[in-house]
């Protein structure tokens, strides 16, 4: 189900906050950067992330999309632009984080977005420091579906964006 080009790879500018993220100490030792899920379901399961969050990005935000974009990268699910290897969606255990496309942000930030996170344990996460200023954490709004549309739209139409920069930090 994956269309994943053999020679894909997120390490790149555009990934890098999320590639350093995934990384962290003891998090994705041994993994691969990028794999295709397993098709008996286990990575809803099994990837550190709800299942609710992988149905999310997977079922929900890349079911229109014109090419399937699922990927685990470095453990987490993902949604992954298939010709370019820039991470659209990312799975974050209970809570997921979406690249906005540039037409979202023209005027800033869209209305009613969340940027930081309080986890479960005191600490907080400011995706946008973390991962690059077209971040946002999700909320099931249904903008969202536009949102990762616009954003797979663009990658396609731009020349090279792992080389532009945008997002990484």
């Amino acid at each position: 189900m994956s269309a994943r080009p053999a020679a894909m790879s997120v390490r790149q500018p555009a990934n890098a906050g999320i590639v350093r993220y995934l990384e962290r100490p003891g998090r994705a030792a041994g993994r691969p950067d990028v794999r295709a899920p397993r098709g008996d379901r286990r990575d809803y399961w099994e990837s550190g992330a709800h299942p609710d969050i992988v149905e999310r990005l997977w079922d929900q935000l890349g079911r229109d999309l014109p090419v399937a974009c699922r990927q685990v990268v470095l453990g987490s699910p993902a949604l992954v632009h298939p010709a370019t290897g820039v991470v659209l969606a990312m799975a974050l255990g209970t809570q997921y984080g979406l690249r906005l496309p540039a037409s979202a942000l023209r005027n800033g930030l869209p209305a009613g977005v969340r940027t930081e996170n309080v986890w479960s344990n005191g600490s907080r996460m400011d995706i946008q420091q973390a991962f690059g200023a077209d971040w946002i954490f999700g909320a099931w709004s249904s903008d969202e579906l536009m949102w990762c549309a616009q954003a797979f739209d663009e990658l396609t139409m731009r020349p090279d964006p792992a080389q532009d920069g945008r997002g990484g930090s």
